[in-house]
């Protein structure tokens, strides 16, 4: 078989090209065409299998997937998790472009008021529940989270993976969140993961080589 090009200019004139012709000289503006039967062929039987999403560290919301959550009356999931964080909170709603939390109080109060370590969670939460059944990448999960905080953020990361059926890969710098990442998988509510959660650092060696350290629950402390 040989590749073929249909090259169109802008009068509709076609003319036909083989691969191993020149097409550098071609004007600006040319709309072409490649009639490759085997590519075509691949392309119409290809069905992505692995669904996978790119958490970034910004402090947005994806008011979308929240939307989507409260038409659902699925609300309850996010409440569930944002109790780890805060125990007083009882509901959760979204007004134009503002998430309203219930404290219990006379009125809604912005979750921005509730401080960056509780925005980054519940954007990681939205993340999870959107990647459902799928993959989840997250750059540096730890930054901007107080060292105290890292316990919670596992808890609530290990509960919704769980859930929902999500694969996280996560990148960190930071040892205090392997300690707390550590310290919740010690906990019996979270010990099946144990076997399932692998850490892995990257160390260049004097050679000018990358080398690559696999780490089980049981040798965290030397990671």
């Amino acid at each position: 078989w040989e590749t073929i090009f249909y090259i169109t200019d802008s009068n509709g004139k076609t003319e036909v090209y083989s691969a191993e012709k020149d097409l550098s000289p071609l004007k600006e503006g040319i709309r072409a065409k490649i009639l490759d039967p085997i590519a075509d062929e691949k392309l119409e039987s290809y069905k992505e299998l692995m669904k996978c999403s790119f958490f970034t560290n910004s402090l947005s919301f994806n008011y979308v997937t929240l939307a989507s959550i409260l038409v659902s009356k699925q609300e309850h999931i996010l409440i569930k998790a944002l109790k780890v964080i805060e125990p007083k909170i009882k509901n959760i709603t979204l007004i134009g472009d503002r998430v309203m939390v219930d404290l219990g109080d006379s009125k809604l109060v912005p979750i921005n008021l509730l401080g960056d370590g509780v925005r980054k969670v519940f954007s990681i939460m939205l993340a999870l529940y959107q990647s459902e059944n799928g993959i989840l990448l997250i750059d540096e999960i730890d930054n901007g989270m107080h060292y105290r905080s890292m316990e919670i953020l596992w808890e609530v990361v290990l509960t919704m993976a769980r859930e929902h059926n999500v694969q996280v890969f996560t990148t960190t710098h930071n040892v205090d969140s392997l300690k707390g990442l550590q310290k919740k998988l010690s906990e019996t509510d979270f010990e099946d993961y144990r076997k399932e959660i692998s850490v892995y650092t990257l160390r260049r060696l004097p050679e000018n080589k990358m080398k690559v350290y696999q780490y089980l629950y049981e040798s965290f402390d030397y990671a």
